[in-house]
């Protein structure tokens, strides 16, 4: 084998070798993005589940149907990634 052949090789080498491990992070971090957002979509459809259950179970929930009473907190949604964008 003559040297540029060689060399040729051990280039290629290292560049499958980069885009492999490239991919694999790529593909890693998308996952744990997407994980994150169906957390964060869950959590908030459960808090507005609560606190819409939480207005209509007492008997006169319907009485207090003003804004200034409302059971949605959203200071309490900070960690939820829907109130970040």
């Amino acid at each position: 084998m003559s040297l540029q052949l060689k060399l040729n090789l051990m280039i290629t080498g290292l560049l499958l070798l980069l885009l492999s491990t490239s991919t694999f992070f790529i593909v890693k971090n998308a996952s744990e993005d997407v994980r994150a957002e169906v957390t964060s979509t869950a959590n908030l459809a459960l808090h507005l589940l609560d606190a819409e259950i939480l207005q209509h179970s007492s008997d006169f929930g319907w009485i207090n149907n003003v804004e200034s009473n409302s059971v949605i907190r959203f200071k309490n949604l900070g960690h939820i990634i829907h109130q970040k964008i």
